[in-house]
């Protein structure tokens, strides 16, 4: 996974690797990265999502980058062990379930990190919203 900040070092990484999980940021980082391709799975972008409003949960990514995402082909990861280390995992699985709301509008993919059992993981992609086809492309990723 790529923890670094630097958009430049990812410009260099871009062409060099397969398979590049980088780990998300604020919402303007997400974006270039989606729109430029620098990643292939762009991993949990709920982690540094703002403040959220009365109306609208702030998930990292919205309908036009699950979209940006989709026609680029860059999946949008969950990390169950980030997941695991949060106190308020309720707030992200809120965030995860939206997450996974825009990506299936958009039909994009989602892929998963960090599970210990298979089907624990599929139950609980489908318990929050993924179709079953989703859960196993998102399993196989």
């Amino acid at each position: 996974m790529i923890l670094n900040r630097d958009l430049e070092d990812l410009r260099k990484i871009k062409g060099k690797q397969e398979g590049r999980f980088v780990l998300a940021r604020d919402p303007k980082y997400n974006r270039i990265v989606l729109e430029q391709k620098l990643a292939d799975i762009l991993v949990s972008p709920e982690i540094n999502s703002e403040r959220d409003n009365i109306k609208f949960l702030s998930s990292g990514i919205n309908g036009i980058m699950a979209r940006i995402a989709s026609k680029n082909k860059i999946a949008i990861g969950i990390d169950f062990n980030l997941l695991r280390k949060d106190n308020n995992l309720g707030q992200k699985l809120a965030r995860i379930r939206q997450n996974i709301k825009l990506v299936r509008k958009a039909r994009g993919n989602l892929a998963i990190t960090g599970f210990r059992d298979i089907i624990g993981a599929r139950a609980l992609l489908t318990c929050l919203g993924a179709s079953s086809e989703q859960a196993r492309k998102a399993i196989s990723f």
